[in-house]
């Protein structure tokens, strides 16, 4: 949208816009922060707006339309081939760009109902099928006969996603055409990286973890994926649903979909991931998707979108930048992930996959199983695919603690926007979670009860307490936890945790000591926030009216203990967004502990998310 913005013909960049591009290019680069580019985002570089580009389902056509596919070659050479000003070096040639994606999910819509039903994509879609199964049926006709219904492979009738994903011998061949496309589609983007010089990470197909996508991830060095925790279902707009249910208490759902797709010997990005407004327990994911990203030794994790604030509107969902809950989240990311405070596991757990698994009966369209995925609660977890080359800067991952035959079938749902897994049913997790105590993986001591709902990782950092909707984080340079009324939790260094409304209680260090002798820290205390005249449904799923400035933050009154050496002489101040001081918080101090009592309703310059603790 920003390069194509006022353009007349395809693949014509706005000027400015480019030379815009490339100054903030250079001036991330100059503060140290790396840079991952989608090359096309549903769009395609052609000359037209967003509803529109999305009608044209550039996306489906691509896979189908060789003749379709060369505006993405033009504007990649356009786009990576220019040599910035500022930096001397093309986007293709410079370190800071860390990742390119081929075509954002670019998977989503070749999995949902209808894919190729438009009357401008059929044709072409039909072409490909036809000589996809004139192949697969040379030497058998009387097969065809019985699986399509037709004597000849050129009246074959296009697949149905029923037929995709119904199993028996057409499911078979639907999935595997649906490989052959999507594959064939990443190795020609591949082609168009290389023949530009871009020697960096690569990813295609980042939203659905379909078995048949890790065959095809084999041939990028990198994999990423989005996913989110209750993705609204028509964004904004009144009417829109988001489900109200915790991703403490649904198991950290959402984050272990998403690792059900990393291969354990390349790089894994998440590339997308929030909880976006307007739901009402999103301060959770400030503990949980930091560190159980921190425990899996994500390379990167990136929240969607707009982190920064730059325009004065109201919460919606997918910004960020204005609303204090999840910037609060962005903060405790920061420090707890990117700042290394959570360790990552030491052990891993992975399950092998291959072409005779993967292309059995309907396994392609399914995903590895939600249960066995729960390991990623305990301790490491991943796949290996095996008998598919390796790209060359590709290296073969060390073995695993415990290799896992596939167990389950997980069940995928995918809209516009958004896929997930289900667990496919039976006790697949329970299994899963005994033959990694039977391995000897969790230490003694180890909390994990998964008839209780209890999940405690083998670095004992992360407690996840389903049924009592918790989770505990404790390290040296970081704790807290997410507590509801009338409980309480105990982090390491602090201590009797509480809050009167749902909340995420934590601390970390701002000077890179432990909690115990830190003489500067952040203290976060993330509940709600909704705009002014915000309405919905009594139990909040139907937003009726998104409301306007300014955002309302729900106060709270929150307790706890921190363990500090230098606990006499901490002063606390709330803080505004920008981390400017704003009150002074008064607390007391006793034999090395620091007693804190913050009723946020109280603070004279209105409520806070963010406390600094320090040694003035």
């Amino acid at each position: 949208l920003f390069l194509m913005e006022g353009a007349k013909a395809d693949v014509e960049f706005n000027p400015r816009n480019h030379e815009r591009l490339d100054y903030l290019v250079a001036q991330l680069k100059e503060a140290g922060i790396y840079v991952g580019i989608d090359i096309n985002s549903f769009l395609g570089f052609h000359a037209v707006g967003w509803g529109e580009g999305l009608a044209r389902r550039y996306g489906e056509r691509f896979l189908v339309d060789e003749q379709a596919r060369q505006t993405w070659r033009t504007g990649l050479e356009r786009l990576m081939t220019r040599v910035n000003p500022h930096t001397g070096l093309t986007l293709a040639s410079d370190p800071a760009v860390v990742f390119a994606t081929c075509f954002n999910e670019q998977d989503i819509p070749a999995f949902r109902d209808g894919t190729f039903d438009a009357p401008w994509l059929r044709p072409h879609a039909e072409r490909r099928w036809r000589a996809f199964l004139a192949g697969r049926y040379r030497a058998d006709p009387a097969a065809l006969r019985r699986t399509w219904g037709v004597d000849d492979a050129a009246t074959a009738p296009m697949y149905t996603r029923a037929q995709l994903v119904g199993g028996g011998a057409a499911g078979a061949d639907a999935s595997r055409f649906l490989f052959d496309l999507e594959d064939g589609m990443a190795a020609w983007y591949l082609e168009g990286l290389a023949a530009v010089g871009y020697p960096g990470l690569a990813v295609q197909y980042d939203a659905i973890n379909l078995l048949l996508h890790h065959a095809v991830h084999a041939r990028t060095n990198a994999v990423a994926c989005h996913g989110y925790h209750a993705h609204p279902s028509d964004y904004s707009m009144p009417g829109s649903r988001c489900i109200q249910d915790g991703a403490v208490a649904g198991g950290a759902a959402y984050f272990l979909s998403r690792l059900s797709g990393r291969l354990v010997d390349r790089p894994y990005l998440v590339t997308e991931y929030s909880t976006p407004y307007w739901h009402r327990y999103r301060h959770e994911e400030g503990l949980l998707y930091p560190a159980y990203a921190s425990l899996q030794g994500c390379a990167a994790i990136t929240a969607h979108e707009c982190a920064v604030a730059l325009h004065p509107v109201a919460l919606q969902d997918f910004y960020l930048g204005r609303d204090p809950i999840n910037r609060a989240n962005q903060a405790l990311a920061a420090l707890i992930y990117a700042g290394g405070a959570v360790a990552r596991s030491p052990s891993q757990v992975e399950v092998p996959l291959d072409d005779a698994f993967v292309f059995s009966g309907s396994n392609a369209v399914a995903s590895v199983d939600a249960g066995q995925a729960r390991v990623a609660l305990l301790c490491g977890f991943g796949l290996r695919y095996q008998g598919r080359p390796r790209p060359a800067d590709v290296p073969e991952a060390p073995a695993s603690r415990l290799a896992l035959r596939p167990d389950g079938r997980g069940v995928v749902v995918a809209t516009a926007f958004a896929a997930g897994t289900a667990e496919g049913g039976g006790d697949v997790a329970g299994r899963t979670i005994a033959a990694v105590k039977a391995a000897g993986i969790l230490p003694a001591g180890n909390r994990t009860d998964h008839a209780a709902g209890i999940y405690h990782s083998d670095t004992g950092e992360i407690l996840l307490e389903t049924k009592a909707q918790r989770l505990v984080v404790v390290s040296a340079r970081a704790a807290g936890a997410v507590v509801k009324p009338g409980a309480s939790a105990d982090a390491g260094a602090l201590t009797a945790i509480a809050s009167d409304v749902p909340a995420t209680v934590a601390v970390a260090a701002l000077d890179g000591r432990p909690l115990t002798d830190s003489r500067r820290l952040l203290l976060v205390y993330a509940t709600d926030a909704v705009n002014t005249g915000h309405e919905t449904s009594a139990d909040r799923v139907v937003l009726r009216k998104l409301g306007t400035l300014p955002v309302l933050a729900e106060t709270g009154a929150m307790a706890a203990r921190l363990r500090n050496a230098n606990a006499a002489a901490l002063r606390c101040h709330a803080l505004a967004l920008d981390g400017s001081r704003r009150d002074t918080v008064p607390v007391t101090a006793a034999d090395g502990v620091l007693s804190l009592a913050i009723d946020t309703a109280r603070l004279a310059g209105g409520p806070a998310v963010f406390f600094e603790l320090s040694v003035d």
